[in-house]
């Protein structure tokens, strides 16, 4: 559920929406397909450089909870060998790592979400730019540049939209793929 499902839905009118703006002009098509790319651009990366780290934070988090779990099962022999608190510290380091681990993948998210959403003002602050070196060249009218910047952010919502959920995504299929 969410917006990343329900923007695959809108993903057929792009070809309408930039279809119209070439209408309008080509360069108000062509800047629409250029932010749509930089717009893939930073989600590839973004995906390419969290693999590792996604990983990292999820074998960490299992070897935590295994240690906690064997730990648990075997809380009587572990106080009757008085080894209790050298399995505390165990889990606990184990437990630290997953942590940092985690928080080291939550950082890079965020970094790289903070690229998507400066790229988003970018594109609405350039649709209008170009849309107003156009009018000023006599080649659209005010109209036709508000309805270009109107035509671009609903093009690239459904891409703006998956960009926000695609960690969302990687780990439901993370998560299907361990209970496969």
């Amino acid at each position: 559920t969410g917006t990343g499902l329900l923007a695959l839905l809108d993903v057929p009118w792009i070809p309408i929406y930039v279809g119209v703006l070439f209408l309008l002009h080509p360069v108000l098509g062509w800047s629409a397909i250029a932010f749509g790319l930089l717009q893939l651009g930073v989600t590839w990366l973004a995906h390419r450089g969290s693999q590792a780290r996604v990983e990292a934070s999820m074998q960490a988090s299992q070897a935590a909870d295994a240690a906690g779990g064997q730990f648990l099962r075997a809380a009587d022999t572990v106080r009757a060998m008085g080894i209790g608190p050298r399995a505390q510290r165990l889990w606990h380091q184990r437990h630290q790592a997953a942590l940092r681990a985690e928080a080291a993948q939550a950082a890079h998210q965020a970094r790289w979400m903070g690229w998507s959403k400066w790229l988003r003002y970018t594109q609405q602050a350039g649709a209008l730019g170009v849309g107003a070196w156009l009018v000023i060249r006599g080649e659209v009218t005010v109209g036709a540049m508000v309805a270009g910047n109107v035509l671009t952010t609903r093009a690239l919502a459904p891409l703006d939209a998956w960009a926000q959920t695609w960690a969302g995504g990687l780990g439901a299929q993370k998560a299907l793929a361990a209970g496969a």
